[in-house]
């Protein structure tokens, strides 16, 4: 019980500072001190409210006079967030501090889809849709990225919030391809995508046989280096035959003597396949 006229509780905030810009859902602790002369520190109410979203917390205060708490609940835009402070009779203190809360960009990868196989030395089209509620999306910060090769393009979005890249240069082998958008306040979102860039096999070293050749001998393709594959996938070969420089119907490793005739310039091409893209063709002239 108070004798005499009720002194009003002394209360300041702590934290978060004025000014402070916080994200969506990101915990923001609210922390401060109060002393009372006539009570302990420990039978004083703690309140946190929001301009906008009204109250937020009560809890008591610590009896070392200080309190904390977490609040994840703000909605987007900016808050003056005030600190009452009351005690057993109502009397009370009051303490205020600005801030904002900005929600994350918010960005989605449309293509390539995950796991899209592309050949060395290929064009890769990357797109994706990118949003943010406080900036337009000509300004949100672009930077698409590979594990392997690093950024490689920081082009800026549309005004319709679309986001393209395309590169050559990608390093064959998996790649992990992030797209990270970063609004004005510093607040970024992410997403990815994991595609591979396929090498190609090597060309194959053929030779004729027989050689020299004539119009009585059927005339075969001898594989004597195989093609490489720098995957390991299993390598399969096209057989493609011109005569005198026309295309012909062989498609296989031999051309039969009948079909040939003294003076007779036979061109074969033996292109490598690893199952995704042909190689460079072997060729040889007979």
């Amino acid at each position: 019980e108070v004798n005499g006229p009720n002194n009003l509780p002394a209360c300041s905030i702590i934290t978060p500072l004025p000014g402070d810009t916080y994200g969506t859902a990101e915990i923001i602790e609210f922390s401060g001190e109060a002393t009372d002369p006539d009570i302990p520190a420990s039978e004083l109410i703690a309140e946190w409210s929001s301009n906008v979203d009204g109250l937020l917390s009560q809890s008591p205060v610590n009896s070392d006079g200080l309190f904390t708490t977490g609040i994840d609940s703000l909605s987007n835009g900016p808050h003056t967030v005030t600190l009452t402070v009351l005690d057993e009779v109502g009397g009370s203190c009051t303490d205020s501090v600005d801030l904002i809360i900005s929600s994350r960009p918010t960005v989605t990868i449309t293509e390539p889809i995950s796991n899209n196989v592309f050949n060395e030395n290929s064009r890769v089209d990357f797109q994706a849709e990118v949003f943010d509620y406080q900036d337009s999306p000509q300004d949100l910060l672009i930077e698409w990225s590979s594990s392997v090769d690093s950024i490689f393009s920081t082009q800026s979005a549309t005004s319709n919030g679309v986001a393209v890249a395309n590169t050559y240069l990608l390093t064959p082998g998996m790649h992990n391809i992030e797209l990270t958008v970063t609004d004005t306040d510093g607040y970024s979102s992410t997403d990815q995508v994991t595609l591979q860039i396929n090498a190609l096999p090597s060309a194959p070293q053929i030779s004729l046989i027989p050689d020299p050749s004539t119009s009585s001998d059927d005339v075969s393709v001898s594989l004597d280096v195989a093609s490489v594959d720098p995957e390991g996938d299993p390598i399969t070969y096209s057989y493609l035959w011109t005569k005198n420089t026309q295309p012909s119907t062989h498609i296989t490793s031999t051309i039969p003597f009948s079909d040939t005739s003294r003076g007779d310039v036979w061109d074969v091409y033996v292109t490598p396949n690893d199952g995704y893209v042909d190689g460079v063709a072997g060729e040889l002239s007979v």
